[in-house]
């Protein structure tokens, strides 16, 4: 009869690396016992002095939050952020579940690109809020993103084509126009209208020049007084007013412009309108490079400038 035994080797470990080891294992699991959201700050406050290469190396625990952290916002703003994104896309699919936030800054005409941004918003599957530089037929289908709550761009075309592209109305909550478009105008209703009038619609910023038609002021500020009553989970009204045309060098008083002056007639009705003045390309410097946002991924910041 033969018999079978085991034999296990004991090798030599110094005594501070036992210690170390049961160190790390207690850590670890106390770790893992902690909310999820409070990991998430603990890596993030980690994050402003610690390289991510290192916190990824202390443990698969670790690792697997960190990447919850790194990729909850995504900032796409140069060719090289939208080529390696597009990589990670092909190679680990996985890790573009995680975004909660795509931000494009990036806005150059170039046809191949823009269709990697395509794929890559089609693999954001769990994607909630996004900003977009321009609205119009180039932009990705974001009909099957049926979480998304907040749409961000400085310029919204007038293209029939959009109607097939847009999110699903429902989940809209937070929409930004961040910027007069510099040709052509649409309504603030118009606008409504092209993104499906959101029934659960609660933050809206709108854009205005100073030096437009006088009319059209008008129509303007009588369309947000409508949409004001029109709304009911409406909240905040964000009105980014900016001097004339990017290319004028006019120098007089904001305040004293045509569309503040009625806008501000409209505030004395109604303190959810808010008046401010706009600068050209501030919507990009919201989104800086190792910027964590919150975890529910709509931008408060923005909408805390404004909010008592």
């Amino acid at each position: 009869m033969i018999s079978c035994m085991t034999i296990t080797y004991l090798y030599a470990v110094p005594p501070s690396r036992l210690l170390s080891l049961r160190v790390a294992t207690s850590i670890n699991s106390r770790f893992l016992q902690m909310p999820p959201e409070l990991i998430m700050a603990i890596i993030e406050q980690a994050l402003s002095d610690t390289a991510p290469k290192v916190l990824a190396t202390i443990s698969k625990t670790i690792h697997f939050f960190l990447n919850r952290v790194l990729y909850r916002t995504v900032i796409l703003g140069s060719q090289g952020s939208i080529r390696a994104l597009h990589r990670t896309a092909t190679a680990s699919p996985h890790l573009l579940s995680q975004v909660k936030k795509l931000v494009v800054t990036w806005d150059q005409p170039d046809t191949f690109l823009n269709a990697r941004i395509s794929e890559i918003v089609a693999a954001c599957h769990n994607l909630q809020a996004i900003v977009l530089p321009t609205l119009s037929s180039s932009i990705p289908d974001l009909t099957v993103h049926h979480d998304l709550k907040e749409l961000v761009t400085p310029v919204f075309e007038d293209d029939e084509t959009l109607n097939r592209l847009l999110p699903r109305a429902d989940t809209i909550t937070h929409l930004r126009f961040t910027e007069p478009n510099e040709y052509g105008w649409m309504s603030p209703c118009e606008m409504l209208a092209k993104c499906g009038n959101p029934p659960n619609l609660s933050r809206i910023q709108f854009s205005r020049r100073t030096g437009a038609n006088e009319e059209n002021d008008a129509v303007f500020v009588e369309e947000v007084a409508s949409i004001l009553s029109s709304y009911p989970k409406l909240r905040l009204v964000v009105v980014s007013v900016f001097k004339g045309y990017a290319w004028s060098a006019d120098t007089s008083a904001i305040e004293d412009s045509h569309i503040w002056k009625i806008l501000s007639d409209l505030k004395g009705l109604d303190d959810r309108v808010v008046i401010a003045e706009g600068h050209r390309k501030e919507w990009k410097k919201d989104y800086g490079p190792g910027d964590f946002h919150p975890a529910d991924s709509i931008d408060s910041r923005f909408w805390a400038r404004f909010e008592c």
